[in-house]
């Protein structure tokens, strides 16, 4: 009897961290308010760069950046960790662990034509 329990008590904590997970905030609002948006564009959800830059080289619009790289990698890019190019990102991410997973996971998602239902009007 207690096994059955047990079970349903690790059932029940799988489904509501499940629904937890569904809850938890999407990557844009962590964009924007950590304010990655001074110098990247992501126009495939509405997000314009607030910078202009005429260097070829400057930072790039990430609509299509989950075609390139995965969470992992984006993770320790924003941490300083990897480099593209021989270079590390500009600023080391200073959010939360939490912020910077659900961000690299939002931004992985960017790489498809389905973008187009994120946008707002």
């Amino acid at each position: 009897m207690k096994t059955v329990l047990w079970m349903f008590i690790i059932f029940i904590s799988f489904v509501i961290d499940g629904l937890a997970q569904d809850k938890k905030l999407d990557g844009k609002p962590i964009f924007i308010a950590k304010k990655c948006g001074t110098c990247h564009s992501i126009a495939a959800v509405g997000i314009i760069k607030k910078t202009t830059s005429t260097a070829k080289s400057g930072p790039p619009d990430l609509s299509m950046v989950g075609t390139r790289h995965d969470s992992t990698f984006i993770v320790k890019w924003l941490q300083k960790a990897e480099t593209i190019n021989g270079k590390k990102h500009l600023l080391k991410f200073a959010g939360s662990n939490e912020e910077l997973g659900v961000l690299a996971q939002w931004l992985v998602s960017l790489k498809s034509d389905s973008l187009k239902s994120q946008r707002k009007p």
